[in-house]
């Protein structure tokens, strides 16, 4: 379990599924799944937006002295269409 503060400062809990081993395979990033399914995707292109997709590893040390890595996502939209609202 993890836990940290969104942006209003709230406290939020999150489980994570966890291996161990002694050493980090790239692969097992590139095949997981993306935090959007392709249908949430879709829709957001559909609606004008582009949307990057970048995921980082970032290292946390633990209590016990093991080091754990997680992968963290980050998203970023931007209006790509050129869009008149009324």
């Amino acid at each position: 379990m993890v836990l940290g503060r969104g942006a209003d400062g709230t406290l939020h809990e999150a489980e994570l599924p966890a291996m161990e081993g002694a050493s980090w395979d790239e692969s097992l990033l590139a095949s997981s799944s993306s935090v959007l399914s392709p249908e949430l995707l879709e829709l957001f292109e559909r609606l004008g937006h582009e949307v990057r997709q970048e995921r980082e590893l970032v290292p946390v040390q633990l209590d016990d002295g093991r080091q754990m890595v997680v992968p963290v996502d980050k998203l970023s939209f931007t209006p790509v269409a050129n869009r008149t609202y009324q």
